[in-house]
């Protein structure tokens, strides 16, 4: 996989508190952004804890599985 797979260049406007919605076709949720920073390697990116499971992660901004649902 390269990075033109995953990252598309245009990053979601979330801050604290934004719902996000995950858009793989094999797994789709939403979460909430607890945290902003860059600790993703090529960027910014948000710690999302997911609403239907305890599972929690640092995503890229520009993600394209990643959308922005509210701010």
């Amino acid at each position: 996989m390269n990075w033109n797979d995953i990252h598309t260049g245009d990053p979601i406007a979330a801050r604290v508190g934004s719902i996000v919605r995950w858009t793989h076709p094999n797994c789709q949720t939403n979460g909430v952004v607890i945290a902003l920073g860059e600790t993703w390697a090529f960027g910014n990116s948000a710690h999302v804890r997911w609403f239907d499971h305890s599972g929690s992660g640092f995503y890229p901004l520009d993600h394209r599985h990643l959308k922005l649902v509210s701010k």
